[in-house]
């Protein structure tokens, strides 16, 4: 038995039902067979099992999908300025920002797993409902990396977003808790992992601290996953409006 499998075993961790590997063209979380962690503590314990803690950030990417909006901001918001193949007319980003130069890291929609390129290897989280955080290591073929093709013009580039963090260290893992009612308050039980009653501990947010004092969090709202990049001062870090647009698929 490896080490996985014994910690697996020793936590009373669940698979999704009918998790068997990879088969689909497109990425599948029915098919990704990672642990759900529904309790605080036992996240922490699996993320330094992992060898999470000291690893350095090379890039974050998305598996599936991108991220949006950004702090509000819709990639709807710039795709009536899109560009046509057929006339090749150019975009105005400049107009659609209405003269904003700067944004809020924050994301408040993401459905499938974010990945954490490091030096340690690749950290793959899902955490889009409540109190139930799937998480994997090198377990997620790399081509499913990034937006598929037909999401590829509905979502940000997650790679150019989080280029900032690039050769940051994560430090710590901390996590807010929260009661069973809270959680249950929240979607759960996608996949038949229905959330129990009595774990000594809920998940209600996840905080990766990183060597430079900046923090980036993940949370759930409703059946999308949030994220959200802070400072020392827990304020938003923030972005300018020229970096904003490499973010963008279609610029």
């Amino acid at each position: 038995m490896d080490d996985m499998q014994r910690f697996i075993n020793e936590h009373n961790l669940r698979l999704r039902e009918g998790a068997q590997g990879f088969m689909s063209r497109e990425f599948s979380k029915h098919e990704w067979a990672a642990p759900a962690i529904q309790e605080a503590d036992v996240f922490k314990k699996y993320c330094h099992h992992l060898g999470l803690m000291g690893a350095t950030i090379e890039e974050i990417t998305t598996v599936g999908f991108g991220v949006g909006p950004i702090d509000g901001y819709s990639i709807s918001h710039f795709c009536t300025h899109k560009r046509h193949p057929e006339n090749k007319t150019s975009i105005d980003v400049d107009a659609c920002l209405c003269g904003v130069d700067h944004f809020n890291l924050i994301m408040n929609w993401y459905l499938c797993p974010i990945v954490l390129v490091t030096d340690k290897g690749k950290f793959e989280i899902d955490f889009t409902e409540s109190s139930t955080v799937y998480m994997g290591k090198d377990s997620i073929p790399t081509h499913y990396y990034g937006a598929s093709e037909e999401e590829l013009e509905q979502e940000y580039l997650a790679k150019e977003l989080f280029s900032g963090l690039q050769g940051d260290t994560i430090t710590d893992c901390l996590i807010e808790e929260q009661t069973f009612e809270e959680a249950a308050c929240e979607f759960t039980g996608a996949c038949n992992m229905t959330l129990p009653y009595g774990l000594t501990s809920y998940i209600k947010n996840i905080t990766f601290c990183l060597e430079s004092g900046r923090k980036l969090r993940l949370s759930t709202f409703w059946n999308n996953g949030m994220i959200e990049v802070l400072d020392k001062e827990d304020r938003y870090v923030q972005i300018p409006a020229d970096h904003l647009k490499r973010c963008l698929p279609f610029a």
